[in-house]
């Protein structure tokens, strides 16, 4: 699955205001809910939230992927999002996160989500790739690095 198809240029945030874990993910709720991606911002907080209390999806190198499945959901999609200064995330380095992908999916995807996730993961391994995304200035700018990589 080609992630830069799953990230829209108008699902992308680069100036989060949050600055507590569950604080940014009501806020990536709320911007789900308006930009129509989800159809209950309540409940797909839960699932996040549930999933954070699994562990963390804070996975180093200032990277969180907080994702979820579940029925408010249509379609399989990402939100990119940014944080200059960074949210506690408890992420396995201890490093503040900066480089958000929300992963959004209805229940019916499992094998779609998880190649998804692992497409994510393998991508933001690549240390140009995490130093371009945080340097970019539009949205636009995000979608040509994704394009590149």
């Amino acid at each position: 699955m080609n992630l830069e198809n799953l990230i829209k240029e108008e699902n992308i945030l680069l100036d989060i205001k949050s600055r507590e874990k569950y604080e940014f993910l009501h806020e990536l709720c709320d911007f789900a809910e308006y930009r129509g991606l989800i159809q209950d911002k309540e409940e797909f907080y839960k699932v996040l939230e549930n999933r954070e209390r699994l562990g963390s999806t804070g996975i180093g190198k200032n990277i969180a992927i907080p994702h979820g499945r579940s029925d408010c959901v249509k379609n399989i999609t990402i939100i990119f999002a940014r944080h200059n200064d960074g949210i506690e995330f408890d992420s396995l380095d201890g490093q503040k996160a900066k480089i958000f992908f929300l992963l959004a999916a209805p229940l019916d995807v499992q094998s779609k989500y998880l190649q998804v996730l692992a497409n994510l993961s393998m991508l933001l391994r690549k240390e140009e790739f995490r130093e371009n995304i945080m340097k970019a200035q539009s949205p636009r700018e995000v979608i040509e690095i994704l394009k590149e990589k």
